[in-house]
């Protein structure tokens, strides 16, 4: 059984785009911003980017836009939910005032609305942007895991000013013409906005609201038996081991020394603060399958100034040493958080899981990986490494 590969951003044509677009005169930027949006949906909606076979041209067209209008319905079809009131409190008087204050809803206001709560500012307002899109924020926990430079006293800060509610309606009767009707339907809520950004943002919804509450229905590049094959088994794979705790470092040593071809590491963090650090066996490994002329490639997290994870110091020594010994080594870019931890060793076996190199990841938390041997799953995974490695900084 064939299926081919791609990516969702491959089937949102220019054609597509005219016709989402008719009317408007977005600037090269919105139009970046709107044909991303789209691929969202498609991967909310559909999910793995397979087909039974090659689309191109209209078909690609079609496709889009007949997905985004389901979507648009399905987002019309929800129930609105009751928004929460907000309020804030000035402690400097006695007694305390508080005054009230509308919610902002994280996960569909404006990137100028957000960045107007305290503490946020428009830089951190637009990663808040970017994170809903892949998945809805869903608490203030979960916003200061996902969203570099939050942290606890700014979620204290907005606690009480701001929302998750998803920004869903129920109209008064359900679309059944044109996408464009049905757009134009949804976008009622932003008329604020300039034709190009109120679309951006009815995009925004449509994102969520699949992603929140996926529509049902089968794969529609894929037959029934193809469906099922993909939906029990995406990937085989063999030879599979849990790693727990310390069990990891003493096995991460034979694996590198059987490498013939390759080895891709991408870790959070490598540490070594001192040559006698237990990380230092590891990169001598790494070091010594280099000299017998296996290509290494490692990848590691990368820090801006206001972030709170200490990865430029933790894994500059580490980085200072591998390339004097002529290791290939990239840091992700400053702006994205880089929290992967997998190997892929000759693009057969894979190990993944929650483990650093650090001392305490080796030998003190429950870390646990997962090491198995699967070429399929190791070349998706490499696709994975390589989109990583071509926006890293060396």
């Amino acid at each position: 059984m064939t299926y081919f590969r791609f990516s969702w951003s491959a089937l949102v044509t220019e054609a597509a785009l005219s016709q989402i677009t008719d009317g408007m005169v977005p600037t090269d930027a919105e139009r970046s911003e709107i044909a991303e949006l789209i691929a969202h949906i498609l991967d909310a909606v559909v999910g793995i980017p397979i087909s039974q076979k090659v689309l191109a041209g209209t078909e690609c067209t079609e496709f889009t836009l007949n997905v985004l209008h389901n979507a648009v319905l399905h987002t019309l079809s929800a129930e609105r939910e009751t928004p929460i009131p907000g309020f804030t409190t000035d402690e400097t008087t006695e007694p305390v005032t508080v005054r009230a204050a509308t919610r902002v809803a994280l996960n569909s206001a404006s990137v100028e609305t957000i960045a107007n709560l305290p503490e946020i500012g428009n830089a951190v307002a637009r990663k808040i942007v970017e994170t809903r899109r892949m998945s809805p924020l869903t608490g203030l926990d979960d916003l200061d895991a996902r969203v570099r430079g939050i942290g606890s006293v700014t979620t204290k800060r907005i606690a009480k000013l701001v929302s998750f509610n998803m920004p869903r309606i129920r109209p008064a009767f359900r679309p059944t013409g044109s996408l464009a009707q049905a757009l134009a339907f949804l976008s009622v809520a932003h008329t604020d906005a300039l034709p190009a950004q109120g679309l951006i943002r009815t995009l925004e919804r449509i994102v969520m609201a699949a992603r929140r509450h996926r529509s049902p229905g089968a794969h529609p590049l894929l037959d029934a038996a193809m469906q099922a094959s993909v939906d029990a088994v995406t990937f085989q794979v063999h030879e599979t081991q849990l790693l727990s705790g310390s069990v990891y470092y003493q096995r991460l040593p034979s694996v590198f020394d059987a490498a013939q071809h390759s080895i891709d590491l991408c870790m959070f963090h490598i540490a070594m603060p001192a040559e006698n650090h237990p990380t230092r066996l590891l990169l001598d490994r790494l070091v010594a399958a280099v000299a017998r002329g296996v290509t290494i490639r490692v990848l590691t997290d990368q820090d801006r100034p206001e972030d709170p994870y200490q990865s430029n110091p933790i894994n500059a020594a580490a980085i200072q040493y591998l390339r004097a010994a002529n290791v290939l080594v990239r840091r992700d870019a400053a702006e994205v958080l880089l929290h992967s931890k997998f190997t892929i060793i000759d693009r057969a076996r894979m190990l993944i899981g929650s483990h650093n190199w650090s001392a305490g990841s080796f030998f003190h938390f429950d870390d646990v990986t997962l090491m198995f041997t699967s070429p399929e799953l190791a070349l998706a995974q490499t696709e994975r490494f390589e989109q990583l490695w071509s926006r890293a900084q060396a």
